[in-house]
């Protein structure tokens, strides 16, 4: 089917002034009705068959993360491989949501990934994105989007609430008693969380008798360089670290080195208010 048959999303999601200044100073935020119901069940089906298909597929990503032993399907760069698809993850109105929050006029795509935990599906631990990203910028912000409702015991994320203005935080010594925790709880399909790349996050096990859906994309302000931060804390639950930097590089910043510009064909440009 086209994707010409399935709704735009290209309309404007109003954010009020209040709702940006808490994303800055939490470091994330809620928000009602990203997609409408009626829009979200438009592409649902069609990202679960790409998602179900996909993953029967070795992805280097989720071989890294132990993504099958733990119930997880990672699906990486989803817009890649569907049209209609596409046509989801690069919808303008989410960018600039995204735009908004981070308070930078443009906004490019990192990359997109399916968060699927399956019945059962293991925690997933404390972590920063931007521990990951081979990038020089904390312009980062990931958009986690609930495909069907979830219930609080499918695993919604769990934020540390101002954590992003302390940078890099080691998760193997990791205090929390000085965060405030915050679970924004059940969410409906269309309904979304955005947090900023360094906001410590994490999510329980999937204690339901269904799949979570939820696909996560990944914006970063136009003008960021490459850059692999030196290591630190390398490995994460026996996950190394390196590796999914390296892979990061190699998937979303296809023939760059240290210190180019990152931009490619991979790096589109979703929305610009300039």
């Amino acid at each position: 089917m086209s994707s010409l048959t399935y709704p735009d999303l290209s309309q404007d999601y109003a954010l009020s002034n209040q709702q940006i200044a808490t994303f800055q100073e939490d470091g994330h935020i809620l928000l009602r009705s990203v997609a409408s119901q009626p829009e979200i069940a438009s592409y649902r089906s069609l990202i679960c068959q790409v998602v179900d298909r996909l993953d029967q597929e070795s992805e280097r990503l989720e071989q890294i993360a132990n993504g099958h032993r733990n119930g997880w399907k990672f699906v990486h760069n989803l817009w890649e491989r569907d049209r209609t698809v596409q046509h989801f993850v690069l919808a303008r109105r989410f960018a600039k949501i995204a735009a908004e929050l981070l308070g930078v006029p443009t906004v490019r795509l990192f990359r997109d990934e399916s968060y699927f935990k399956v019945p059962g599906g293991m925690p997933t631990p404390w972590h920063q994105d931007c521990d990951f990203f081979p990038l020089d910028t904390d312009r980062v912000v990931s958009m986690w989007i609930a495909l069907d409702d979830i219930s609080q015991a499918m695993a919604p994320l769990t934020f540390a609430t101002g954590s992003h203005h302390q940078g890099y935080l080691d998760t193997q010594s990791l205090d929390l008693s000085g965060f405030q925790l915050i679970n924004h709880g059940a969410m409906q399909a269309g309904d979304a969380t955005f947090h900023a790349g360094w906001t410590l996050h994490s999510s329980d096990a999937n204690r339901s008798d269904r799949t979570r859906e939820a696909l996560v994309v990944v914006y970063y302000a136009d003008g960021a360089h490459v850059a692999l931060p030196e290591a630190k804390q390398n490995y994460l639950q026996g996950c190394p670290k390196d590796l999914i930097r390296q892979e990061h590089l190699h998937q979303c910043l296809p023939g760059l080195e240290l210190g180019d510009r990152a931009a490619t064909a991979k790096n589109p440009i979703l929305y610009s208010a300039l």
